[in-house]
């Protein structure tokens, strides 16, 4: 991966979860993991600083399925305001889609919500998100925009062809497609 080459530190051996692992978490949960989600353990899994500065990445001994049988959770957010995962329906598929859910006082109003169509694009984007709160700072634009900062961003910084977010209620603080600009007030990042 180019990116951990030159941002941080290149991936190498160990970084990854071997094998062995991923058959014992499967054999424990009864489930098949998605070809995705292990390629992307036994790549990275094990690279704290870049899957789990601010969010963690479950080890695969930590994977689980929710108390509702919906979705296998591989991903929690950093304060346990929500969980990323896959549907149960959807393990079969080689690049499943990503799902959210938010840990909420009602647990009744808890529900998946789509976040990604495809796990392997979730992974580029947990990678390129936890560097931005790595502690070496590889970023300093995680604080509000205004209609300037916006624009020098804009102006010199190229957008990567990665799939927008589903925004809800509140603006998640990704960039938005409407009128090209920034939606949010939280991380700012193009």
């Amino acid at each position: 991966m180019r990116f951990a080459a030159h941002w941080a530190t290149p991936l190498g051996e160990g970084d990854g979860w071997d094998e062995a692992e991923l058959v014992a978490a499967e054999e424990r949960l009864g489930l098949r993991l998605p070809v995705a989600l292990r390629e992307a353990y036994k790549l990275l899994g094990r690279r704290g600083d870049l899957t789990s500065n601010r969010d963690v990445l479950l080890a695969p001994a930590e994977l689980y399925v929710d108390a509702s049988r919906e979705g296998l959770v591989f991903r929690h957010e950093n304060r346990g305001a929500a969980s990323w995962g896959v549907l149960l329906t959807d393990l079969p598929k080689e690049d499943p889609a990503v799902f959210i859910r938010a840990d909420l006082a009602d647990k009744t109003a808890e529900k998946w919500e789509s976040r990604l169509e495809r796990l392997s694009p979730a992974f580029v984007e947990f990678v390129l998100s936890e560097s931005l709160h790595a502690p070496e700072g590889l970023c300093d634009f995680l604080s509000d925009l205004d209609e300037d900062g916006i624009a020098v961003l804009e102006r010199n910084c190229t957008r990567l062809p990665f799939p927008g977010y589903p925004l809800g209620e509140e603006e998640s603080g990704v960039r938005s497609e409407r009128g090209g600009r920034i939606a949010g007030r939280r991380r700012g990042a193009l």
